[in-house]
Order: C-alpha cells, then structure tokens, then sequence
C-alpha cells in the first residue's frame, strides 16, 4: 500500500507537475517565436508596398493598388489582409523604417503593441523609444504592457484574431 502511495504521488505530483510546465514553456515560446515572424512578416509587407509600388509617396494610384492587392490577398489569407490592415502595414514600415529595430523589438511587442504605436505616435516619441529602448518607459509612454511568457499566451500575445486567422490558426 505504501509503495503504491509513493508511486502516485510521484505520477501525480512532480511528474505532471514538471511536464505541464515542460507544455506551457514550450507553448509560451512557440507564440514568442510566432509573433515575431508574423510582426516580421507584416513590416515586410508594408515595406515592399511603400517600396515597390508607392515609391514612398502617397498618391492616389496607390490606394486603387491597395483595393487590389487586398482583394486578391483576402480571398487567399483571409481577413487579415483588409484595406485597413495593408495600411497598417504600409505605416509600420513608414514609423520603423529599419527592419533590425523591428526585429529586436518583436521579441517584446506583439503586433496588437505595434498597431498601436503606429496609430497613435509622433515622430518625437519613437524616437524616445528607440533611444531608450525600456520596455518601462514604453508602457509609460503608450499605455500598454509587453507580453511576457508569465501571461497567458492565447489572450495576451495573440488576442488579434488578424494574427492567426490570416494563417488559417485559432487561439
């Protein structure tokens, strides 16, 4: 009886215990790494767009490019393409015009965290961020909170539906 005591609470206790954090680690850093490369991904959108096609400029032609590229791109990939979201793309590229900036900062800020600096930063107060580089100072500056890996990953890193529907994943 007693072996049988110490056996289940071996199977119950440390076993399960260090295997379920052995889950939500390896969940917690496959989310990291998936918002990286989506957040990635998007800039280098919004960067061939401005690029290649507006040359840097905003004229009225690119916005007819726009409705186009975003018809063909939303029946393929879903949603996530809209006019709208290409437009975020677009000034992602426009605010972050260094791809290693976003590279480094992806680590921290989830695509939901860049939209938001996006929409509502001034030149001046990116380049507070950059300079600083303190995720403190960011959330004092914008309001919003980092995702670290003690936060639930669905709710947190990925509440942006656009993230993972564009990509045919769920949360």
């Amino acid at each position: 009886m007693q072996i049988t005591k110490t056996y289940n609470k071996y199977i119950y206790g440390d076993l399960i215990g260090d295997i379920r954090r052995l889950i939500e680690t390896a969940r917690q850093n496959v989310a990291v790494r998936v918002n990286a490369g989506l957040t990635t991904l998007y800039w280098q959108i919004g960067d061939r767009i401005r690029q290649d096609i507006l040359k840097k400029k905003r004229a009225e032609y690119g916005r007819e490019i726009i409705v186009t590229v975003s018809r063909q791109l939303a029946v393929e990939y879903g949603r996530g393409f809209s006019q709208r979201n290409l437009f975020n793309m677009i000034r992602f590229a426009e605010v972050f015009p260094d791809e290693r900036i976003v590279h480094a900062l992806s680590a921290q800020l989830t695509w939901t965290h860049f939209k938001e600096i996006i929409v509502t930063t001034r030149v001046g107060r990116l380049k507070t961020v950059r300079k600083n580089g303190n995720t403190a100072h960011f959330e004092a500056m914008f309001g919003a909170k980092t995702c670290s890996l003690s936060t639930n990953v669905r709710q947190s890193c990925f509440s942006d539906p656009f993230s993972l529907n564009s990509f045919s994943l769920s949360t």
